[in-house]
């Protein structure tokens, strides 16, 4: 099947190609929808499936965004004018591309994509035994997980998402986080549908969510009290993490980055050990005209960086 597929049509498309990526499964696509304005659509080519989330504008147009995590083509074929061509079709004016740093494939963009290396994210080799693991660490991390053992903590598996979801809004409230961090409940409750494609590992003080599949875990949300980050306990839940998804037949631990690279939650993420990958984000304008427009009747200029200019918080404020 090759085109613009509806949500349906992805789920039989996936059954053919997909290889067990969390991010690229339709649960997760379907999941992602509810925590924006948007609406889950993909586009199949080539054997290529390239998800993503598709918001309105004024005038009937259209924007394009990966889901929150990491998106972009799944494989290399020869997809982006068929792609464009359908853009063009349906209005769309420009394009946001999260892409995915175990499968590297900014690789696959367009040429008519521009990238941009945000920094490299923690993805950490699982092969070897628990000392093995432990001894990769830097001492500060060493010491940490020992910390929270000698505290008493214990990681569970659970599948309390409610729990995750009230523990997760008061920590992300507490930092201050911008609206964009911030999930409704409907949306865990939709991570549920991917099985055992999610896992949550529960410290009573600190819990998180991991996505599995195509031979990686993925650190995905998290989320601790004062309690906490006083034991150390998100440590181990990490490590834990790390046993299991060795123990499951993974290869690797995609801890992801920091809010930049080099801050205090980048370095958190390195004390766990080697393995980097650098990470791309993917823009691309469809209407240049429309793009212009949006822009200046936002307030923003065309030009700069934040992308798309006319989507910037001041911009979108300024607009009333």
């Amino acid at each position: 099947m090759s085109g613009w597929l509806s949500p349906a049509e992805y789920a039989g498309e996936w059954r053919r190609l997909g290889d067990g990526d969390p991010y690229y499964r339709p649960e997760f696509l379907a999941a992602s929808a509810l925590a924006e304005d948007a609406e889950p659509a993909v586009f199949s080519h080539d054997g290529v499936l390239y998800p993503f989330l598709v918001r309105p504008l004024s005038d009937g147009r259209c924007d394009l965004t990966s889901a929150y995590g990491f998106a972009g083509p799944s494989a290399a074929g020869d997809w982006r004018a068929a792609f464009r061509a359908a853009c063009s079709e349906r209005g769309v004016v420009s394009e946001f591309i999260r892409f995915h740093p175990v499968r590297q494939n900014q690789r696959f963009a367009g040429d008519d994509v521009a990238l941009t290396r945000i920094q490299e994210v923690i993805v950490l080799d699982l092969d070897g035994d628990d000392d093995e693991l432990v001894r990769r660490m830097v001492p500060q991390a060493r010491n940490k997980l020992r910390k929270a053992i000698r505290r008493g903590v214990r990681v569970s598996a659970v599948r309390d998402l409610e729990r995750f979801w009230g523990l997760y809004t008061d920590a992300m409230r507490g930092l201050g986080a911008a609206g964009g961090y911030l999930f409704p409940l409907a949306y865990f409750e939709a991570l549920d549908a991917l099985g055992d494609g999610l896992l949550m590992l529960d410290a009573g003080s600190a819990a998180a969510l991991f996505l599995c599949g195509a031979g990686a875990m993925h650190y995905f949300l998290s989320a601790s009290t004062e309690e906490g980050r006083r034991s150390a306990a998100t440590n181990l839940v990490i490590y834990e993490a790390m046993r299991i998804a060795r123990d499951s037949g993974l290869a690797v631990l995609n801890l992801g980055g920091g809010l930049r690279e080099g801050d205090a939650l980048h370095d958190f993420k390195r004390s766990f050990g080697p393995g980097r990958a650098p990470y791309y984000v993917g823009s691309a304008i469809h209407d240049q005209d429309a793009y212009r427009r949006l822009s200046e009747r936002a307030g923003a200029d065309p030009g700069e960086a934040y992308f798309p200019a006319y989507r910037r918080p001041a911009a979108v404020a300024a607009d009333g």
